[in-house]
Order: C-alpha cells, then sequence, then structure tokens
C-alpha cells in the first residue's frame, strides 16, 4: 500500500472490484504502522551505507581532509499558489553529488489527528507532530537540522534561490559552508524574466525567448570555472542579438567567423533585433546576474528526482500527514531511491514475511530496466533526441495555439474586449486509399475523351475493352468543346450532331452513356479500371459525370479500384524523358496508331501492359478506390476557392508556392491572422507547422516566409 502510494480507501475500491472482502480500517492502520517502523529502519540504514559510500569517494578522489558538496531541496505535500503556502507538512533531503544518494533526510509536520482529539478520546500514538512556524521556513529548518547532524564536515551546498536556507546555515552553522547555484533554477529565472517583457515588447516572441536562453545556457555552460569569461558573456549576449558584436567572441559568434553571409538563424529575418527599449531590459536582466555565482553552477535534479517518488508515494491530492503515515512514506521513498525496488524483500524480511520469489524477480527486474534507461539516457545520441522530440513538441504547440486564437487566458472572460476566438483551420486532410486484393479480379482497361483539359470538362467519348467485349460510345456534352481539345481529338459538335473527324457518329446523352458503361462492367463486377495517367484526369472526370447524374454509388459499386499505368511505367522503366502512352507504344510494341481516339487507345493500351505481365503486388503500389478520388476532388475544390484569394500575393511567391499554400488549406486571411497574432513568428510558424509525414505544412523558407510577410508590412 505505502509502496504503491495508495491508502486504505484507495485500497478497499481495489477489494471491492476483485470481489474481496474488505478490510477494516483499524487492521489496515495497525500493519502500516508495523511495516512503517521496518521502512524508517531500512531508509536510515540505505542513507548511514549511502554516507559512507560517498565518503569512500571523496577519500578515492582527494588526498586532503575530505568535505562533503551536497544538493538540498525541500518539497510540501500541498501545492503552494505561488501567494499562499499553507501546507501542513513539508520534506526535505541532503544528496551527496558522488553517489546521487539520499545521505539524509527530514520531516516536518504541524498537525497530528491523534492529538487533536479531547483529552478523553487521545490515544497512546506516535505523534510526528514537530513544527508550529509557517510552511515556507520548514525548509532551512530541515537543512540546518541535517547540517548540525552530519558527522562529516559540509564545504557546499548546491540549491535554489527561493529560500533564505544558507543565510540560516551560515547564521547557525558555519559561515565558511559555500552556497552554489542550481544550473536549473538560474535558467527559469531569465526564463521568467523575459517572459515578463513580452507585454510590452511584441517582437520578443517565445522563438526569440528560447533563443536568449540557448545562449545564455551556452555561455554559463562553457566558461564555468571563468569568471573573466562569465562577466563578458553577460555583455555580449544582449548586444549580439542587436547586431553589436563588439564584445563577442569568435569562438560562438557567427558574424565575426563570416561577417558577409552571416544570418541570425532564429531571429525574424534573418536579421538583428532592433528594439532600443527591448536592448535596455535586456542590458539590465543581464547585469543583475552575479558573474561568481554563474562560474559554478551544478544540479539539484537528484532531489527533484526524489521528489516525484515521494510524489508517487504521498500524492498531494490525498493527506497522509495527520499521522505517521507521511514517515512512512517519505521513508520509503528514500529507501527506493537509494536502494532501488529491491527495499522491498528487505522491509519484508525485517518484519519477518518471507520475501516471495514474485517480490524479488520484480524488483531486479525494475532495477535492472533502470541501469539500462539510465545508461541509455545519458548517451549522447539521446540526449540529441529528447532535444529534437522537445523541439518538436514546442513547435507543434506553437503552431497550435496560433491556429486556435485565445483558448484560454487568466481573466479573459471578464475584460471589455471580445477574445481573438477566429480559428485558421488545420492542414487539409489528404485524400486516402484502401489497399486491395487484385487476385483474380478482372481488368478493364478505359479512356475518354473530353471538352478540355480540366477535371471540370465533360466527357463527348467513353471507350473500354475486357474479357466481356467492347465498349465505345460518344456523348453529346453540355459544355462546348474548345479549340485546343477538338484539334487533339477530331470530336466537334454542330447543330446538335457530334462528328468524329468530320464523319457524323450517332451519340447519346450523359446519362444514357453512363448507364450503358455501368451495364458493361457489370457483366464482371466487380472490376479493376486501367488508364493511362487516370489518377489526376480520367478518374476525376468519370467520378463528376457520375455524380452529377446520381450514378456515384453504382459507379463504386461496379469498380474496386482505378489501375494508373503512368506511375507504373515510371516505376519499371525508369530514366525515360517521355512517357506519352504514343511514345511508350512505338518504343516497347514498334507500332504506330491513332492517339487521342479512346476505342483506339483502349486497344493498344491492353497490349502495351499485356507485354510485361504484372504481377498483382506491383499493380497494387498504383491503385486507388473511388472514395480516393471523390476526397481528391474536394480537396481540389477546396484549393480552388482558396487560390481565389491569395491573388494579392501572386506577385510575391511563385504559382507552384500560391498553389502549395491553398493546397493546405490556407486562405490569405488566416495568414493576416497570423501575422496579427505573433508578426512574423506567427506566419513562420503556421507555414512551418510539421505535419505528421515530417515535411512543414507549407514551406519553412526564411525567403519565401519574409516575402509573405513584406505583403502586411
Amino acid at each position: 500500500m505505502i509502496h504503491a502510494g495508495v491508502g486504505h480507501s484507495q485500497l478497499q475500491s481495489i477489494f471491492s472490484t476483485l470481489n474481496f472482502p474488505p478490510l477494516g480500517h483499524n487492521i489496515v492502520k495497525r500493519s502500516e504502522r508495523e511495516i512503517g517502523i521496518a521502512i524508517e529502519e531500512v531508509a536510515q540504514s540505505s542513507t548511514d551505507s549511502a554516507t559512507q559510500e560517498e565518503m569512500h569517494l571523496l577519500n578515492a578522489a582527494n588526498t586532503a581532509e575530505p568535505k562533503l558538496e551536497v544538493s538540498v531541496d525541500g518539497g510540501w505535500q500541498t501545492r503552494g499558489s505561488g501567494r499562499n503556502y499553507g501546507s501542513l507538512s513539508g520534506h526535505c533531503a541532503m544528496i551527496g553529488t558522488k553517489t546521487g544518494k539520499v545521505l539524509s533526510y527530514s520531516v516536518r509536520s504541524k498537525k497530528c489527528r491523534f492529538c487533536n482529539l479531547s483529552q478523553n478520546q487521545m490515544k497512546r500514538h506516535d505523534c510526528r507532530m514537530n513544527w508550529e512556524g509557517s510552511a515556507k521556513a520548514m525548509e532551512a529548518d530541515m537543512v540546518v537540522e541535517m547540517v548540525k547532524n552530519s558527522s562529516n564536515t559540509i564545504c557546499s551546498i548546491i540549491g535554489d534561490e527561493d529560500s533564505t536556507t544558507i543565510a540560516r546555515v551560515h547564521r547557525e552553522v558555519d559561515e565558511g559552508i559555500q552556497k552554489i547555484s542550481d544550473t536549473n533554477h538560474i535558467k527559469k529565472i531569465l526564463t521568467n524574466q523575459l517572459y515578463s517583457l513580452q507585454p510590452n515588447h511584441k517582437q520578443l516572441s517565445s522563438k526569440i525567448i528560447k533563443y536568449i536562453q540557448k545562449n545564455f545556457s551556452y555561455m554559463c555552460q562553457q566558461n564555468q570555472g571563468d569568471i573573466e569569461s562569465i562577466k563578458k558573456g553577460l555583455v555580449a549576449i544582449p548586444c549580439h542579438c542587436f547586431g553589436d558584436h563588439r564584445h563577442c567572441s569568435s569562438s560562438w559568434c557567427g558574424h565575426l567567423k563570416n561577417p558577409e553571409s552571416h544570418k541570425f538563424r532564429s531571429l525574424p529575418y534573418g536579421r538583428p533585433l532592433n528594439d532600443p527599449s527591448l536592448k535596455a531590459k535586456l542590458q539590465q536582466i543581464f547585469g543583475h546576474f552575479n558573474p561568481e555565482k554563474l562560474c559554478n553552477l551544478k544540479s539539484t535534479q537528484a532531489n527533484e528526482n526524489l521528489n516525484n517518488i515521494i510524489a508517487s508515494k504521498a500524492p498531494k491530492s490525498k493527506y497522509y500527514s495527520g499521522s505517521e503515515s507521511l514517515n512512512f512514506r517519505v521513508g520509503a521513498a528514500v529507501a527506493q531511491k537509494n536502494e532501488g525496488q529491491s527495499y522491498v524483500p528487505e522491509v519484508n524480511r525485517r518484519v519477518g514475511v518471507s520475501p516471495g520469489a514474485n517480490t524479488i524477480a520484480l524488483a531486479k527486474k525494475l532495477d535492472s530496466l533502470k541501469k539500462k534507461n539510465k545508461i541509455k539516457r545519458s548517451n549522447r545520441k539521446a540526449k540529441l533526441r529528447r532535444l529534437q522530440l522537445k523541439a518538436i513538441k514546442y513547435s507543434k504547440k506553437s503552431a497550435q495555439e496560433l491556429r486556435e486564437g485565445t483558448s484560454y487566458s487568466t481573466n479573459i472572460d471578464i475584460e471589455t474586449d471580445a477574445p481573438d476566438t477566429e480559428r485558421i483551420p488545420p492542414p487539409l486532410k489528404q485524400p486516402t486509399t484502401k489497399s486491395v486484393c487484385l487476385n483474380n479480379v478482372p481488368l478493364v482497361y478505359f479512356d475518354l475523351e473530353t471538352t478540355g483539359l480540366g477535371t471540370n470538362a465533360h466527357i463527348t467519348q467513353i471507350a473500354a475493352q475486357g474479357s466481356m467485349g467492347k465498349f465505345n460510345e460518344y456523348v453529346i456534352p453540355k459544355k462546348c468543346i474548345t479549340a485546343e481539345a477538338s484539334a487533339i481529338t477530331g470530336i466537334k459538335v454542330l447543330g446538335g450532331q457530334i462528328y468524329h473527324h468530320d464523319q457524323p457518329v450517332e451519340a447519346l446523352k450523359i446519362r444514357a452513356a453512363l448507364q450503358r458503361f455501368i451495364q458493361f462492367l457489370d457483366q464482371s463486377n466487380p472490376v479493376l479500371l486501367v488508364g493511362h495517367n487516370i489518377r489526376s484526369f480520367d478518374s476525376r472526370v468519370l467520378c463528376n459525370a457520375a455524380k452529377a447524374c446520381g450514378m456515384l454509388g453504382a459507379l463504386e459499386k461496379n469498380v474496386c479500384s482505378f489501375f494508373d499505368t503512368l506511375p507504373f511505367f515510371r516505376q519499371i522503366l525508369p530514366g525515360r524523358k517521355s512517357y506519352r502512352q504514343e511514345e511508350l507504344v512505338y518504343d516497347c510494341l514498334a507500332v504506330k496508331y491513332p492517339a487521342h481516339v479512346a476505342c483506339e487507345d483502349v486497344e493498344i493500351l491492353k497490349k502495351l501492359v499485356d507485354s510485361f505481365t504484372p504481377c498483382p503486388e506491383t499493380m497494387a503500389k498504383h491503385c486507388f478506390d473511388v472514395n480516393f478520388v471523390k476526397e481528391s476532388l474536394v480537396a481540389l475544390a477546396a484549393k480552388k476557392k482558396n487560390l481565389e484569394t491569395l491573388g494579392p500575393i501572386k506577385n510575391l511567391v511563385s504559382k507552384s508556392m500560391l498553389e502549395k499554400i491553398a493546397s493546405s488549406g490556407l486562405q490569405l486571411k488566416h495568414i493576416k491572422l497570423a501575422f496579427d497574432r505573433n508578426s512574423h513568428q506567427g506566419v513562420a510558424d503556421l507555414l512551418g507547422e510539421k505535419m505528421k509525414n515530417g515535411k512543414p505544412r507549407v514551406t519553412k523558407s526564411i525567403k519565401i516566409i519574409s516575402s509573405v510577410v513584406s505583403f502586411f508590412h
């Protein structure tokens, strides 16, 4: 129960779910106290062993009088709000920097539920109430107690900047103990100060703050022990961001290495910042940092890890500090930190319970896994991967918040101004197709002739050929045939009569022609429709016509999939200059034929494909179903609509880039909305939003993004 971080009520819920008889509260508490004493004994034994191990490592590393360097950090059982700290209990631990293990720990409690009972009801109990002061003063008092009780000389304490711990240690214990600041806490102080400038300095985006953080971290890490370099770095960083490189060093400044071509990759437009008031504020912030502290930074990460373990055994949402239960749980966390999961079998032995084989086996497995993960995490490759994933997560979050507008902010609902809640649409869903088994599926080769070259063109001829025979029908279009299309196909309409190469031919209306075509396909239902370059043209024209006539469902029923031979020939005949059907036929079959006559195209395509005898697996790579065509038509309509709004920026970017923007689901008003929300960075986040395939939504090109942003300026 203690090890799992649950109490009596949670235990009862588990038992009732498993249909076990419930355990009474008194039985559970009596067992907890018996086990708890053993846990504290194991925890104390582990801290004694850890102290000996720490001193042994110090003796091995230094022949002089060994002096301990420890990290300290405390925690409360109730979360502080930032203004109110009213926790009834707290804990603190002292961890050696050599071993990373707990050397000493302490718990403070302001309340005992037994002592609060009336004198008549009070029972004999193990009272753990030992604090009458405020919650804020707990940590300093516990650190002073641990330093006083230490049997070894402590030379330095690593801690954060949130309490007066070191001042009390100097006053009550030893003025010679050195205070070392925590790296992560120093970074946090800088970050909070930078974000406090954002409301008055719009140029200071979150990305720029990350950039300044990175420079500060690099400067501190590279100059540990060198106070003069730290002083120079504190002056150089704010100046460097504004293009002033007088204080920079050629060891890290790209401008000094290559002044002519250097660009700031993390700053807007690749140029330095230009807000004088922001520069003055940044210089003020960096001027307040103490170089002596920055040149000797260490970490309290081990303490944070212990606090997480304690939180898993004594969750902040539960109240355990009214009795000795909290002390037992903190002791269990300390024992786990020092000894790993194997502390559980040791506790069992101390209370006279034979540790089961499963308990020992699981403890060994978990400890082994922890060691492996620790080695894996310390690997350079793993660290780089963590940074990469963190950057991806941050980029994704920025893009999502940018698209959503203001969704959550302090007091947002009581402000007089209406919040910005207009949403920028997410990237358009790309059409998808289902895999299909082509074994024993009949092939029907088909081709269309149309009134034009767009997917909204009308059909003038449908031809098909399969095992059930041949099909050929001319269609009376409702649109005029363009001169270009007529020149290619030889089909024209005069006075309601269709002519093919000046010869009159019988023709049907589109509904009747489609009905006959579907009846033809129904003879071998369902079929695989085969054509050349049908993915982007013929399949869309056919589905558009079927939809207009209310026959799309019937077509979908009779067609299991489409097979486009254009990408198929690109795969099996790489390196060709042209993949036009007539040239493929001439090169592969040494045959010339009248191209752009649908019935001729169909017959010769069948011969061409048969000459290569493609296997079903290869064909399946280039197949797509009717649903894919439907989704493609929807995406195409959306793209056309979006493209119409992008006219004002057509002279700033290429035509292909305009189409890419439109295909991603963006209109000009969406890009403007991103600019209004976060200026240049907003546009960069929107166009560069990372997709599931790892590619940007539109582009990450600084040049293109700058061109788009220039329109709004």
